[in-house]
């Protein structure tokens, strides 16, 4: 009889079988056939069977053990029964399903894993509700086992957070899942990871530290990590961390910190500059007035001595008027001022600016390297001062017989503006600070104070970084010195 021939003549069967919350199943007379309810889906899995359970001697055993037709009484045999977690003794009960004292089928039941199956189902039941609720939980959990470093849970936001699915990253192995980690944040995870073994109870720890995102962003992580589970003696066996994703809070820090370290850094350069300025303008009064003073209480004074007073009162004049306009240049640097944005030709003004120091020259040697023609956007008054600037460093520097070698290159997307001396050069020590304000190198070499204010590179250096440039200073003692400047070309 097939089941479905059993089903129509004993309808009774098949609701039986599937109101036993026990693992069972109906075995058709000839031990043919077998029909399993769900409890026994449930405990074994889908598609398991009792034949698969069992091992075969203990399936034989039980075969050779069904009733002959017609006897009644049920049969208890002792058997091991293969579940996901090994072999386990059971009983298996068997049982006759009659009508009309004939052996319909056989009802097999395992009695031993019902309560077995209940607790199963319980667990999973509480475990998918723990899932369920840290899955929405906005914070990466995560329990490790701490001698095998294991992950033993996990929530979906600890991967998510990164970019990644579990499925993406279950099987990294720990060499691999320290790539996730910044480099710079390593030794205070081992450290953290070391205070962690020796725990108190009831304490936690708590520490910053960055993991790559999918897409290569930095993400940095606040976690608090504590002991999740000892051992009865109180040794730590697996560790909690629960941890936030506070990247955007961190971005906000850190932009805080340079703001106040641009306005700290604002602010000493204020008073560095009304400092210094003071300073500068005192100097020449000084000696204007020190002179003048001179004159008034000795008008008798010989005239080749008045001559000299009033060439020195003339030249420190001539000192206080470059460093007052040197100080507006500055302070326009500090406010933003608007530069003009026009095409400009900066061939031209490279020739502009050789005819005009054609008559200060004196015994230098002015001359022309490779000048290319060259469209650049800018302000043309600006760019002008920037070739003034740095030819007239040039000028001051190099004794007299010098050259001084003015080029321009044109290349795809820039401008290489180069001024060459063969001047005394600047010392190894000085080349950092000479785009400091007031910074002056030394100029011992030339016997005479060249003059200046020690604000003309600060000055080209601004002009030159307002047009998008660069602008580099290479030099030797005793052989020259060569300033390149690299200005964008106009698309």
């Amino acid at each position: 009889m097939t089941f479905p021939a059993l089903f129509s003549a004993d309808p009774l069967a098949l609701q039986l079988l599937n109101a036993l919350r026990e693992p069972a199943c109906l075995i058709s007379p000839d031990g043919q056939h077998f029909h399993h309810n769900r409890a026994f889906l449930q405990a074994f899995g889908q598609g398991s069977t009792l034949q698969a359970v069992l091992p075969p001697e203990d399936f034989a055993e039980m075969l050779n053990a069904l009733h002959p037709a017609g006897e009644k009484q049920p049969v208890v045999l002792s058997c091991r029964v293969r579940g996901s977690s090994g072999e386990q003794a059971q009983e298996l009960d068997i049982s006759a399903l009659l009508q009309a004292n004939r052996v319909t089928a056989w009802l097999a039941r395992l009695p031993a894993s019902s309560a077995a199956l209940l607790a199963m189902q319980d667990i999973k039941k509480e475990r998918d509700f723990l899932h369920k609720l840290t899955d929405e939980v906005p914070a990466t959990l995560q329990i490790r086992d701490m001698a095998s470093n294991a992950v033993l849970f996990t929530n979906r936001y600890s991967t998510e957070v990164l970019g990644y699915t579990w499925d993406e990253v279950k099987d990294l192995t720990p060499e691999q899942a320290i790539g996730f980690f910044h480099p710079d944040d390593l030794l205070s995870l081992f450290q953290l990871a070391e205070k962690l073994q020796h725990l108190q109870e009831g304490g936690s720890l708590e520490g910053e530290y960055r993991m790559r995102h999918k897409d290569g962003e930095w993400r940095w992580i606040y976690a608090r990590l504590s002991i999740f589970a000892r051992d009865a003696a109180g040794n730590p066996l697996q560790s909690l961390s629960v941890g936030l994703d506070n990247t955007q809070r961190k971005k906000a820090e850190l932009e805080l910190q340079a703001s106040e370290k641009r306005l700290q850094n604002l602010m000493e350069g204020h008073t560095r500059f009304v400092s210094d300025a003071s300073h500068e303008i005192k100097t020449p009064i000084a000696g204007i007035q020190g002179n003048l003073e001179v004159l008034l209480r000795y008008p008798h004074i010989p005239e080749e001595e008045k001559r000299e007073i009033i060439q020195d009162c003339h030249r420190e004049a001539m000192r206080l008027g470059r460093l007052v306009q040197d100080l507006l240049s500055m302070a326009r640097t500090g406010r933003g001022l608007l530069m003009l944005d026009t095409e400009v030709r900066l061939d031209h003004l490279v020739l502009d600016t050789l005819r005009d120091f054609e008559s200060i020259r004196g015994n230098h040697h002015l001359q022309l390297g490779e000048i290319a023609e060259c469209t650049v956007e800018g302000d043309p008054d600006r760019l002008k001062q920037l070739l003034v600037i740095l030819t007239g460093n040039a000028l001051k520097y190099t004794p007299g017989g010098g050259t001084i070698t003015l080029a321009l290159q044109c290349n795809e997307d820039q401008a290489v503006l180069s001024i060459q001396d063969s001047g005394i050069g600047i010392a190894a020590e000085d080349l950092p600070r000479v785009f400091e304000r007031y910074f002056r190198a030394s100029h011992e070499a030339l016997g005479q104070d060249p003059g200046g204010t020690g604000l003309g590179l600060p000055i080209a250096r601004w002009i030159v970084e307002q047009h998008g440039g660069t602008i580099e200073l290479h030099s030797q003692q005793g052989v020259g010195t060569e300033v390149v400047v690299q200005l964008p070309t106009r698309a």
